[in-house]
């Protein structure tokens, strides 16, 4: 099952028109388009069935694995390739899979993830920055304020519940795209599914004034060139 808005949705009678081909040119992202080959990582997620988000898709009858590949070749067009896991004891010709495409895409998120899962979402990643083991920040790098941040009276990060280091294959801003100050415009938020309007508005204002947003990390050298690869970076917000 798939919840929240699917915007498209139909099937192919086989994988022989389109399967390799740019003729959709138009369905990619174009924040993905000029992405490092190296830096696109493959990930796969069993899950009980459950895919919430809202994105574009199409339905295939054909080669799960073929799919596969075709969005490794396109991951600027392809998010993920959903299919029943059973799906792949079938010959080829009596498979099916969904494509989900990756621009204007909204949460592509499975519920209810489990090692044996009926349904496999296999998404394309890309890591901006190299990734930190178990994905936990140095502490040698950390700064002193998120690891004790508390919200009614309880800690919002732990070892089940790790801070997301944005452009790290962690689900924020895996972009090749990103940076730190860049074209700052009041309609870049975007505000989820969180009830934080009030906070997002008063961000989206001081937005209206040219150089507030660099203003504000005017102590940060180098903020420009940031954020580094090398090595973890380090903020000062005044």
């Amino acid at each position: 099952m798939m919840f929240g808005r699917n915007k498209l949705s139909r099937r192919s009678a086989s994988m022989k028109k389109g399967l390799t081909s740019s003729e959709h040119d138009e369905d990619e992202d174009p924040d993905y388009r000029n992405g490092e080959p190296h830096k696109w990582e493959t990930k796969t997620v069993r899950y009980k069935g459950m895919l919430v988000g809202d994105f574009k898709s199409e339905d295939v009858v054909g080669s799960i694995s073929e799919g596969i590949e075709t969005m490794k070749k396109q991951p600027a067009k392809y998010l993920a390739v959903k299919y029943a896991t059973q799906d792949l004891d079938l010959p080829e010709t009596e498979q099916a899979f969904t494509f989900i495409f990756r621009k204007d895409v909204f949460q592509c998120a499975p519920m209810d993830p489990e090692p044996d899962g009926a349904f496999t979402l296999v998404s394309m990643v890309y890591e901006r920055l190299p990734k930190f083991k178990d994905d936990v920040l140095p502490k040698s790098n950390r700064d002193k304020h998120t690891d004790s941040m508390v919200w009614k009276g309880k800690k919002l990060h732990s070892a089940n519940n790790k801070p997301l280091l944005p452009g790290r294959g962690m689900g924020i801003v895996d972009k090749p795209c990103l940076t730190v100050i860049g074209d700052v415009d009041p309609t870049d938020i975007k505000q989820g599914l969180i009830g934080d309007c009030w906070m997002l508005s008063g961000i989206s204002t001081l937005a209206e004034y040219d150089g507030s947003i660099h203003r504000l990390f005017r102590k940060t050298k180098n903020i420009d060139q940031m954020p580094f690869d090398k090595k973890a970076n380090l903020y000062t917000i005044t």
